[in-house]
Protein backbone atom coordinates (compact mmCIF):
# COMPACT_ATOMS: atom_id res chain seq x y z
CA UNK A 1 0.00 0.00 0.00
CA UNK A 2 1.51 3.43 -0.89
CA UNK A 3 0.79 5.75 1.75
CA UNK A 4 0.76 9.26 1.74
CA UNK A 5 3.83 10.63 3.76
CA UNK A 6 2.17 12.33 7.05
CA UNK A 7 1.38 15.67 6.61
CA UNK A 8 -0.46 18.54 9.16
CA UNK A 9 -3.48 17.39 7.13
CA UNK A 10 -5.90 16.02 9.15
CA UNK A 11 -8.09 14.76 5.88
CA UNK A 12 -7.43 11.54 4.03
CA UNK A 13 -5.10 11.23 0.92
CA UNK A 14 -2.76 8.89 -0.49
CA UNK A 15 -0.44 8.63 -3.82
CA UNK A 16 -0.18 5.94 -5.80
CA UNK A 17 2.64 5.82 -9.02
CA UNK A 18 1.66 3.64 -11.88
CA UNK A 19 -1.91 3.31 -11.39
CA UNK A 20 -2.73 2.98 -14.93
CA UNK A 21 -1.26 0.53 -17.64
CA UNK A 22 0.18 2.19 -20.48
CA UNK A 23 -2.71 0.94 -22.51
CA UNK A 24 -5.09 3.11 -20.28
CA UNK A 25 -2.63 5.83 -20.16
CA UNK A 26 -2.55 6.63 -23.86
CA UNK A 27 -6.08 5.77 -25.01
CA UNK A 28 -7.16 8.38 -21.76
CA UNK A 29 -4.16 10.88 -22.99
CA UNK A 30 -5.76 10.64 -26.54
CA UNK A 31 -9.58 10.86 -25.11
CA UNK A 32 -7.99 14.51 -23.20
CA UNK A 33 -6.80 15.34 -26.15
CA UNK A 34 -9.34 15.57 -28.52
CA UNK A 35 -12.66 14.99 -26.73
CA UNK A 36 -12.14 18.47 -24.37
CA UNK A 37 -14.13 20.87 -26.24
CA UNK A 38 -15.81 22.08 -23.42
CA UNK A 39 -14.48 25.56 -22.02
CA UNK A 40 -14.62 25.94 -18.50
CA UNK A 41 -16.30 29.58 -17.88
CA UNK A 42 -14.74 29.91 -14.18
CA UNK A 43 -10.68 29.15 -15.62
CA UNK A 44 -9.05 30.58 -18.77
CA UNK A 45 -7.00 28.02 -20.67
CA UNK A 46 -8.79 25.23 -19.03
CA UNK A 47 -11.39 22.31 -21.26
CA UNK A 48 -13.06 19.52 -20.09
CA UNK A 49 -15.12 16.61 -21.52
CA UNK A 50 -17.35 14.09 -19.95
CA UNK A 51 -18.00 10.18 -20.26
CA UNK A 52 -19.90 7.25 -19.02
CA UNK A 53 -17.86 3.81 -18.57
CA UNK A 54 -19.17 1.69 -16.06
CA UNK A 55 -17.08 -1.10 -17.27
CA UNK A 56 -13.31 1.14 -16.08
CA UNK A 57 -15.06 2.19 -12.97
CA UNK A 58 -15.44 -1.40 -12.11
CA UNK A 59 -11.78 -2.07 -12.74
CA UNK A 60 -10.86 1.41 -10.53
CA UNK A 61 -12.41 -0.12 -7.75
CA UNK A 62 -10.77 -2.98 -7.89
CA UNK A 63 -7.79 -1.19 -7.66
CA UNK A 64 -8.58 1.15 -5.12
CA UNK A 65 -10.08 -1.11 -2.92
CA UNK A 66 -6.96 -1.95 -0.83
CA UNK A 67 -6.52 1.78 -0.49
CA UNK A 68 -9.76 1.70 1.49
CA UNK A 69 -10.62 1.48 5.36
CA UNK A 70 -12.48 -1.51 5.77
CA UNK A 71 -15.82 0.29 6.68
CA UNK A 72 -15.58 1.63 3.03
CA UNK A 73 -14.51 -0.95 1.41
CA UNK A 74 -17.55 -2.97 2.43
CA UNK A 75 -20.44 -0.60 0.05
CA UNK A 76 -18.08 1.87 -2.07
CA UNK A 77 -18.38 2.50 -5.72
CA UNK A 78 -16.20 4.07 -8.49
CA UNK A 79 -18.27 6.91 -10.27
CA UNK A 80 -18.59 5.65 -13.47
CA UNK A 81 -19.16 9.39 -15.00
CA UNK A 82 -15.48 10.88 -16.07
CA UNK A 83 -14.03 13.57 -16.28
CA UNK A 84 -11.41 14.49 -18.48
CA UNK A 85 -9.66 18.09 -18.31
CA UNK A 86 -6.82 19.66 -20.48
CA UNK A 87 -4.93 22.85 -18.70
CA UNK A 88 -3.33 24.52 -21.33
CA UNK A 89 0.36 26.82 -21.20
CA UNK A 90 -0.07 28.90 -17.70
CA UNK A 91 -3.56 27.63 -16.66
CA UNK A 92 -4.68 26.58 -13.43
CA UNK A 93 -7.46 25.33 -11.11
CA UNK A 94 -7.73 28.32 -8.00
CA UNK A 95 -8.22 27.01 -4.54
CA UNK A 96 -11.30 24.79 -4.28
CA UNK A 97 -13.24 21.64 -2.29
CA UNK A 98 -14.35 19.50 -4.77
CA UNK A 99 -18.24 19.42 -4.61
CA UNK A 100 -20.45 16.15 -3.74
CA UNK A 101 -21.70 14.65 -5.73
CA UNK A 102 -25.50 12.45 -5.27
CA UNK A 103 -26.61 9.84 -7.33
CA UNK A 104 -28.57 6.53 -7.49
CA UNK A 105 -28.16 6.85 -3.57
CA UNK A 106 -24.85 7.49 -3.90
CA UNK A 107 -22.77 10.29 -2.71
CA UNK A 108 -19.13 11.05 -3.54
CA UNK A 109 -16.73 11.18 -0.30
CA UNK A 110 -13.05 10.99 -1.84
CA UNK A 111 -11.69 12.71 -5.39
CA UNK A 112 -9.75 10.59 -7.57
CA UNK A 113 -7.49 12.52 -9.63
CA UNK A 114 -5.01 10.75 -12.50
CA UNK A 115 -2.30 12.56 -14.20
CA UNK A 116 -2.28 11.49 -17.53
CA UNK A 117 0.89 13.29 -18.46
CA UNK A 118 4.10 14.34 -16.82
CA UNK A 119 6.53 17.24 -15.88
CA UNK A 120 3.59 19.59 -16.31
CA UNK A 121 2.34 21.31 -13.13
CA UNK A 122 0.82 19.06 -10.31
CA UNK A 123 -1.73 19.53 -7.23
CA UNK A 124 -0.96 21.13 -4.14
CA UNK A 125 -2.99 21.13 -0.77
CA UNK A 126 -3.51 23.47 1.70
CA UNK A 127 -4.87 23.68 4.95
CA UNK A 128 -6.99 26.54 6.35
CA UNK A 129 -5.64 27.77 9.90
CA UNK A 130 -6.61 30.72 11.93
CA UNK A 131 -4.34 33.04 10.48
CA UNK A 132 -4.86 31.97 6.75
CA UNK A 133 -3.91 29.36 4.40
CA UNK A 134 -0.93 26.99 4.79
CA UNK A 135 0.43 25.37 2.16
CA UNK A 136 0.96 21.70 2.86
CA UNK A 137 2.59 19.98 -0.38
CA UNK A 138 2.92 20.08 -4.08
CA UNK A 139 2.06 17.19 -6.11
CA UNK A 140 3.94 16.89 -8.96
CA UNK A 141 1.86 15.65 -12.15
CA UNK A 142 3.74 12.32 -13.20
CA UNK A 143 1.92 10.08 -15.98
CA UNK A 144 -0.10 7.61 -14.25
CA UNK A 145 -0.07 8.37 -10.89
CA UNK A 146 -3.38 8.65 -8.82
CA UNK A 147 -4.55 11.18 -6.09
CA UNK A 148 -6.94 9.95 -3.73
CA UNK A 149 -7.99 12.43 -1.73
CA UNK A 150 -11.07 13.97 0.43
CA UNK A 151 -13.53 15.93 -0.71
CA UNK A 152 -12.86 18.66 1.71
CA UNK A 153 -9.20 18.78 1.07
CA UNK A 154 -8.46 22.39 0.13
CA UNK A 155 -6.51 22.05 -3.05
CA UNK A 156 -5.29 23.89 -6.31
CA UNK A 157 -4.10 22.92 -9.74
CA UNK A 158 -0.39 24.63 -10.29
CA UNK A 159 -0.10 26.61 -13.80
CA UNK A 160 1.01 24.17 -16.14
CA UNK A 161 4.66 24.72 -16.99
CA UNK A 162 4.94 22.74 -20.25
CA UNK A 163 2.74 22.74 -22.67
CA UNK A 164 -0.36 21.35 -21.80
CA UNK A 165 -1.82 19.25 -18.17
CA UNK A 166 -4.04 16.33 -18.61
CA UNK A 167 -6.04 14.82 -15.96
CA UNK A 168 -8.81 12.49 -15.48
CA UNK A 169 -11.44 12.34 -12.52
CA UNK A 170 -14.29 10.41 -10.35
CA UNK A 171 -15.51 9.80 -7.35
CA UNK A 172 -15.09 7.10 -4.84
CA UNK A 173 -18.65 7.19 -3.36
CA UNK A 174 -20.51 5.43 -0.33
CA UNK A 175 -24.40 5.48 -0.13
CA UNK A 176 -26.07 7.92 1.30
CA UNK A 177 -27.78 6.76 4.25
Amino acid sequence: MALFPETESKLFKQIVPNFLTDKELKFYSLKALTETIEDAYFCQGLFRGYFTDPEFAEILKKRIREYLSNNIKKSFIINDHFRISRYELKSFLPLHQDRVNIFNGYKSIYTINIFLNSDCGGTSFWNQESYGLKHIETIEAEAGTMCLFDINNLHRGEPVKNKQKLLLRTDVMIPVN
